[in-house]
């Protein structure tokens, strides 16, 4: 099977809070293209030493990943 995540969609969810929340969806496919499951579920990213979660996980993950438009997300600033 095949794995096209649809990244973050980063932004609040419905009833998610204040942006700190955001939406994941993969849709996984068999070999010949056929949809086998579509899985979609709400996150959020936590910060270990404050012990909640961070304002805007969006900034975070763009800060830490080599290629944020791989999770949805504008490019780093340069």
């Amino acid at each position: 099977m095949r794995d096209r995540g649809r990244g973050l969609g980063a932004g609040p969810t419905r009833g998610g809070g204040q942006g700190k929340t955001y939406r994941v969806e993969h849709t996984l496919t068999r070999e010949d293209g056929e949809v086998a499951a579509t899985v979609s579920y709400v996150s959020g990213l936590l910060d270990l030493r404050a012990r909640k979660l961070v304002a805007d996980p969006a900034r975070v993950w763009a800060e830490h990943a080599r290629d944020p438009a791989l999770l949805g997300l504008a490019p780093r600033p340069a």
